[in-house]
């Protein structure tokens, strides 16, 4: 019985994860560079989303790929917004990582507050101008999860 609990406390997780969060799956470019740097000076884990955030806009505006229609939201967005402090309530989650299997391909995810959305969606199209694929949907299960399952189906079986 805990095992079933467990089991669809993970898939709920799973579910509204996926509500929240913008996954975006990208080769190796300019955009997943900024998001994956290695800085020289620490930074508060709590302004780490928001330093990523800064990071994106300015190689947004720095890739050729990308028009200006997409560009000119994004430009003023960074034009209005004198410092990070003033973008904490609004962007949750802005994070990149490798693939494990292959390197040249990269998990970008993205949260942003309801007032961020308009701009997140300019994010996205940048991304995708890219060679970026917007994922839809929860994540899949983790291989627990697919254990747990399959040791449940196995017990039902006996029954």
């Amino acid at each position: 019985c805990n095992s079933m609990l467990s089991l669809q406390t993970a898939r709920i997780a799973r579910l509204l994860y996926a509500c929240a969060v913008i996954t975006i799956f990208v080769p190796t470019c300019g955009l997943t560079d900024s998001l994956e740097r290695v800085r020289d000076e620490a930074i508060d884990p709590k302004y780490l989303p928001v330093q990523n955030w800064g990071d994106l806009q300015l190689a947004i505006l720095e890739e050729a790929l990308i028009p200006d229609e997409v560009k000119e939201p994004i430009k003023n967005h960074v034009a209005k917004t004198p410092n990070r402090d003033a973008l904490l309530p609004h962007i949750q989650v802005c994070q990149s990582q490798p693939f494990k299997r292959d390197p040249d391909m990269h998990k970008v995810q993205i949260r942003v507050s309801s007032d961020f959305h308009h701009l997140a969606s300019f994010v996205l199209k940048a991304f995708v101008l890219v060679g970026g694929t917007i994922q839809f949907g929860p994540a899949p299960r983790t291989a627990l999860e697919i254990q747990t399952q399959e040791a449940l189906d196995a017990v039902k079986s006996f029954r």
